[in-house]
């Protein structure tokens, strides 16, 4: 949807001696530029085109000490323009559309249902600035304006986006002169805006900060390069959890080191450390539950041999080394990709020891086809095989086209934690049943509160990142609409590496029932134990009267219940909640 002229300039750092490498493409890179990173340890790219090569996936290959039979490390390519700005003259018509698709067990195609659409033209008023006006419709039409701006040979960029409802109110003036009726137009107010900002401040490569908002939250980044190898960062919500961080690098010959230590408003403590000499590399990280030492020595561009140690601080601490040796064949699939990459090795821990090995092999473009056996794990003194197809074209959230190589398998994992609100309480998610985002500060992993910081917030899930084991997840009820609740609020997940477990929250309506009980002739009862017993699952809710004789029976689902007070039957004694009741039921009861 861009001009192909449209080119723009990529731009970062590394340590210098590093050879940087632009590629574009995903499974056969083509190389387009190289460069050597000189005691600036800044790279520059000139003249990439963006406009329609803006999908191709650019990414950097940085190949430390410039030698290239090492693995490079990959970066995705950062460039210092928008990629929705247009040039001056230029447009771009951009036209989308679809429908929801509901399955069913009767009809292979299902039903299409809720259409949703728009269409938007963007101009390319002048150098710095572009504009776009056009509309969505979603279950209403609004109307949609977009304004792209940033000023050349300036680090300031700014993009707002605005969609307005129905309800405007236009405000006129009508004169009549000798000539023809005129019409002046002096304001249009829209009741019902939703303005989405982001502006980014990026002064290369010494100061980089963005401020983004939408209706739910404000969002900021801070980067400042205090010193040739001193960093500082910062990000998160500016109402909420907040992340601070220090990192140190420096290089030189063979050798390099790097540093960072996290801390957030909640006082939770990351933090990593990086070294490398020669073909020797250690690496460290670590939080207040668990750490992870690693020493490798790269005796070959294929193979290596590792050392690695991890710790678990839970209600069972846990330790465990592993050394093994990994190997990736030198020949590649058609795609581009190592045809084998394994590892095999031995492991000790306090929980046992055994074997342990991978093998792992490209079936299809982005499709990992994986063996692991694990004698003994950080977790459980039980065997275990796997076989698993890992994704990274997006089949599953959470993984991304860089998570090619085994030993982010390892560390790549986590929840996928999707709640919703299951009105018809049937715990499947309907084409009508929304999901629910409000507030994300509803789990606990392991007795440890999970903050919005910790979370990946997306539009239809959550992603919690998580090293691969056994969790305890627990539901805080007061994270949720008082009206709908989880029909379980504990149990176990077992996080795979490569893989985000998804953990589908069906939120069923959660009922009320309250009332007066009284006696025969019409007195309150107090301090009475008045009982709700549900008559299919057996369960039951009880509730003490007060003073005045009122009850409050919380959390009840839909179906139909047994009255007691004081294990005797009550008058009604039965009552039944239906879909379509209200949350605030009201029943009052009377003892015979």
């Amino acid at each position: 949807m861009q001009p192909e002229r449209i080119s723009g300039t990529v731009t970062s750092r590394a340590p210098p001696g590093t050879l940087a490498r632009l590629v574009k493409g995903l499974y056969k890179p083509t190389p387009i530029a190289e460069q050597l990173v000189d005691i600036s340890g800044n790279y520059r790219f000139d003249n990439v085109p963006v406009g329609r090569q803006i999908g191709t996936n650019y990414q950097v290959l940085l190949y430390a000490d410039g030698v290239l039979t090492a693995k490079p490390r990959v970066e995705d390519a950062r460039f210092n323009l928008l990629p929705e700005q247009l040039s001056r003259g230029t447009s771009a018509l951009i036209v989308s559309g679809g429908w929801k698709r509901h399955l069913n067990n009767n009809d292979f195609w299902g039903d299409f249902t809720q259409f949703s659409g728009g269409i938007k033209q963007r101009w390319g008023l002048t150098k710095d600035l572009t504009v776009g006006l056009g509309g969505i419709y979603d279950s209403s039409f609004q109307g949609l304006t977009e304004l792209f701006y940033q000023p050349q040979r300036s680090p300031f960029k700014a993009n707002i986006s605005g969609l307005m409802g129905d309800k405007i109110k236009i405000n006129t003036n009508l004169s009549w002169e000798k000539s023809p009726l005129k019409v002046s137009v002096y304001s249009v107010i829209a009741d019902d805006i939703k303005l989405n900002t982001n502006v980014i401040w990026d002064r290369n490569p010494n100061f980089y900060a963005t401020l983004s908002n939408d209706l739910k939250s404000t969002r900021y980044t801070f980067d400042f390069q205090i010193s040739k190898h001193l960093k500082f960062n910062s990000n998160g919500d500016l109402d909420k959890d907040k992340n601070f961080g220090l990192g140190y690098s420096s290089s030189s010959g063979n050798s390099s080191t790097s540093a960072l230590v996290n801390i957030n408003t909640n006082a939770q403590l990351n933090w990593s450390l990086n070294q490398t000499l020669g073909k020797l590399s250690f690496n460290h990280s670590g939080n207040q539950s668990s750490t992870s030492s690693q020493l490798s020595y790269v005796f070959h561009p294929d193979q290596s041999l590792i050392f690695k140690y991890e710790t678990l601080n839970s209600s069972h601490n846990a330790n465990l080394l592993s050394t093994y040796w990994r190997y990736t064949s030198p020949m590649q699939t058609k795609y581009g990709e190592n045809l084998w990459q394994g590892e095999l090795g031995y492991t000790m821990g306090s929980l046992g020891t055994g074997l342990y090995g991978t093998l792992g092999t490209t079936v299809l473009p982005g499709i990992l086809l994986q063996a692991r056996y694990e004698g003994v794990s950080l977790n459980s003194d039980q065997s275990s095989l796997s076989i698993q197809l890992v994704s990274s074209l997006g089949f599953q959230g959470g993984i991304t086209p860089g998570d090619r190589q085994i030993e982010r398998f390892r560390t790549q994992g986590g929840l996928l934690i999707k709640p919703f609100l299951d009105h018809n309480s049937n715990g499947k998610r309907d084409h009508n049943e929304e999901i629910y985002h409000d507030n994300s500060d509803f789990l606990m992993i392991n007795n440890e509160p999970v903050i919005s910081s910790q979370l990946d917030i997306h539009k239809d899930n959550l992603i919690v990142r998580l090293p691969p084991g056994t969790y305890s997840v627990d539901l805080d009820p007061a994270g949720f609409p008082p009206d709908f609740q989880p029909p379980i609020s504990s149990f176990a997940v077992q996080v795979v590496e490569g893989s985000y477990t998804p953990i589908v929250i069906a939120l069923q309506p959660a009922y009320t029932l309250a009332g007066t009980l009284t006696d025969s002739k019409g007195n309150p009862i107090a301090g009475a134990k008045v009982e709700a017993i549900d008559n299919s699952s057996k369960s039951s809710v009880i509730s003490i009267t007060n003073n005045a004789g009122v009850f409050y029976l919380e959390q009840l689902r839909q179906g139909t219940y047994q009255l007691k007070v004081n294990a005797k039957s009550a008058e009604p004694n039965t009552f039944t909640i239906k879909a379509d009741a209200n949350t605030l039921q009201e029943l009052n009861l009377k003892l015979p």
